[in-house]
């Protein structure tokens, strides 16, 4: 990760004429969170597919296999943001008290997780197409969304990629406080909906289905 943050940044920084060390660490936390948001879509995906032998297993219940998956790929980005305070420092980065919205960031980015498994992993379970439809969709929402090039260099051109874009505002709502800088409000936003429309389609559709999980792997 960290030779991929240095290489990537110094020919991306070329590229799109940016201060390298400001873009460094704009570069390598988006990297950083975006392996994140990609690893949860797509493990949350496969997650009963995988977990079989225990489903058939134990009685236990079937969200614990949700659980796992969140807490492995939390684990696996928490090796990586390790390198966050080597970039700030080695790229002097102004910390400021916005840091700390960085905490409930990754509280909405667990529950929306949460909600993306009850959803996606049933319905990956019965429709065994799904994940790599999933996959392919989350490469392509990687060059969509705004990890390597700053949401500035598109906002008057493709609002939609910077405003609209789900990933972008789950994106944001960690990276800007790490850079010193509040979010923008239109983020929150974006993630709210987004989680209040998991809870109305996601936990209605898990209960619903739970009971038929063992039966679909």
């Amino acid at each position: 990760m960290a030779a991929t943050i240095v290489g990537a940044g110094v020919v991306f920084g070329l590229i799109f004429n940016q201060s390298i060390d400001e873009y460094i660490p704009f570069l390598g936390i988006g990297f950083i969170i975006w392996g994140l948001l990609s690893g949860l879509i797509n493990e949350l995906a496969t997650c009963f597919i995988g977990a079989d032998g225990y489903l058939h297993s134990y009685p236990a219940p079937r969200s614990v296999v949700i659980y796992r998956t969140i807490a492995r790929n939390l684990f696996a980005a928490a090796h990586n943001l390790v390198l966050v305070p080597i970039l700030l420092f080695a790229f002097p980065t102004p910390l400021t008290p916005a840091i700390f919205l960085v905490i409930p960031a990754f509280v909405l980015i667990a529950i929306n997780g949460t909600l993306l498994g009850m959803l996606l992993g049933p319905l990956c379970a019965r429709f065994r197409d799904l994940p790599q439809i999933i996959a392919s969709g989350t490469q392509l929402a990687f060059f969509i969304t705004p990890v390597i090039y700053r949401p500035a260099q598109l906002e008057e051109r493709l609002w939609v990629v910077t405003h609209l874009n789900p990933f972008a505002s789950f994106m944001e709502i960690v990276r800007a406080p790490l850079l010193g800088n509040i979010p923008d409000m239109h983020h929150y936003l974006m993630v709210a909906v987004w989680t209040v429309l998991g809870f109305l389609i996601a936990v209605p559709f898990y209960t619903r289905f739970r009971s038929r999980i063992v039966y679909w792997i």
